[in-house]
């Protein structure tokens, strides 16, 4: 993983290593920065089998990554991850590779909880990433799909206070 200052043509100079040490087995594929308790985290994805919790420093670069806690089995490969806060519940939602979007809670330490699929709204779906947006006071999951027959951009409605996925729908391609 690199950081890069951004030059005001938007395009990347300077770029460094922002890990020192790189874990074992690294093969990162996604990446989301979210503040626990006054401190910022990095998470990393990883296909291989982890989503690893990072410190920064004050220059931007990792000063520790672990591998955090709540696995929902031996076999997920996160490739996508994000972050939501819901009825003051902080939550990861993680996408894996087998087509499943995982909701986590995110302990006081920033660790996660025990991670649960969400529903799965759609039978032709294979999540890899997921944002949040608000609009009319109403906030929405939207999660990209990029299957070869399918590939969309589904808007799903957000439980608000449990931050669970409802209704989801692929938007309209024009």
């Amino acid at each position: 993983i690199e950081k890069c200052l951004l030059n005001s043509n938007q395009t990347f100079n300077s770029c460094t290593a922002a890990l020192a040490t790189i874990p074992a087995g690294w093969k990162p594929t996604g990446i989301a920065f979210t503040t626990v308790n006054g401190t910022q985290y990095a998470y990393v994805a990883d296909i291989s089998g982890n989503v690893y919790q990072c410190g920064l420093n004050i220059s931007g670069d990792f000063n520790s990554c672990s591998v955090t806690s709540g696995a929902p089995s031996a076999g997920w490969k996160p490739i996508g991850i994000n972050f939501a806060t819901f009825n003051g519940t902080q939550y990861a939602y993680v996408a894996d590779i087998s087509g499943n979007l995982y909701q986590c809670p995110i302990n006081s330490s920033g660790n996660f909880g025990q991670c649960n699929p969400t529903p799965i709204p759609q039978i032709l779906w294979f999540p890899t990433s997921v944002i949040f947006a608000t609009s009319n006071n109403i906030v929405y999951a939207y999660i990209t799909s990029p299957l070869e027959l399918s590939s969309h951009v589904f808007q799903c409605g957000v439980g608000s206070t449990t931050g669970n996925l409802n209704l989801c729908n692929a938007t309209p391609e024009s």
